[in-house]
């Protein structure tokens, strides 16, 4: 999966960039295997410099993938916090998106074989 992280009022350490590679590593393994074609654009930054308590920092991710595009906004009181949220909400939108997609499989299975036993 191809990464790219932006940031806004923040400054991307290594360890923070790596937090977030490492973070964001986690969807390939919902996802299966990887492709090149995948790609996540990571915003990570402060809603204004004014305020120094509360909820300032900001996370908006996109996940393209060929089939879906997943997305999602956060705002929390610190990077680390608000990396952890955003990768939380991600994952359950990834996992909710494919849990619909088998049970509606599944579905037209069991149409397919009521429709065989009538016969």
């Amino acid at each position: 999966m191809k990464i790219e992280i932006y940031t806004k009022d923040v400054e991307l350490t290594s360890k923070l960039k790596e937090y977030i590679e490492k973070k964001v590593s986690s969807f390939d393994k919902i996802l299966g295997k990887s492709d090149d074609e995948r790609k996540c654009d990571f915003r990570l930054g402060k809603n204004t410099n004014a305020h120094i308590h509360g909820k300032i920092f900001f996370a908006d991710v996109r996940v393209e993938t060929p089939q879906k595009a997943y997305g999602a906004k956060i705002k929390g009181s610190t990077e680390y916090e608000v990396v952890d949220k955003i990768k939380d909400e991600i994952l359950k939108k990834i996992r909710r998106h494919k849990d619909k997609s088998n049970s509606f499989l599944k579905r037209g299975g069991r149409k397919i074989k009521e429709l065989l036993r009538m016969n």
